[in-house]
C-alpha cells in the first residue's frame, strides 16, 4: 500500500525492547507499496519493520526476524492482530494470500486502510 510510514529497527538479539532505530526518520512507501532501506555495517543480528501511519493499519504486531533469514529467504509478518473486542484487524482473501511470498532481502508487512472511525478516534 502506498503512503505508509515504515521504519526499521535492529539489534543483537530478538528481544523487541532491545531493538534500536536503524533509520533517523520514517520512509514513506512508494506507489508499489515498497520502502527501501540501506543497512550500515555492522548489520544487526535481528530486524523489525515498524509501520506507523495514519493511513495504514498493520494486520499484526511487528515481528522480529533474524537478519540472515531476511537476506536468505525473506520474511512475512503475520495476520493475527485483533482489536479490543477480539476481532481481527484484517480479513484477507486467503486464496490470494497463498500467492504472496517474500523475496530474498524483503520483509512483507500486511496492512489495510485505516477506517474513517479509526482516524477520527486517533485525533482524540
Amino acid at each position: 500500500m502506498k503512503n505508509c510510514y515504515v521504519n526499521l529497527m535492529g539489534g543483537p538479539n530478538s528481544v523487541p525492547a532491545q531493538q534500536r532505530w536503524l533509520t533517523v526518520k520514517y520512509l514513506t512507501t512508494a506507489a508499489d507499496g515498497s520502502a527501501r532501506f540501506n543497512i550500515t555495517q555492522p548489520p544487526p543480528n535481528f530486524l523489525e519493520a515498524v509501520v506507523d501511519s495514519y493511513e495504514c493499519l498493520p494486520c499484526d504486531r511487528p515481528s522480529v526476524f533474524p537478519f540472515g533469514e531476511v537476506l536468505r529467504i525473506g520474511a512475512l509478518n503475520g495476520m493475527n492482530g485483533t482489536n479490543h473486542k477480539g476481532e481481527p484487524y484484517c480479513r484477507p482473501n486467503h486464496k490470494k494470500l497463498e500467492e504472496i511470498t517474500a523475496k530474498r532481502g524483503e520483509i512483507v508487512i500486511f496492512v489495510r486502510n485505516t477506517s474513517f472511525i479509526e482516524k477520527w478516534s486517533m485525533r482524540e
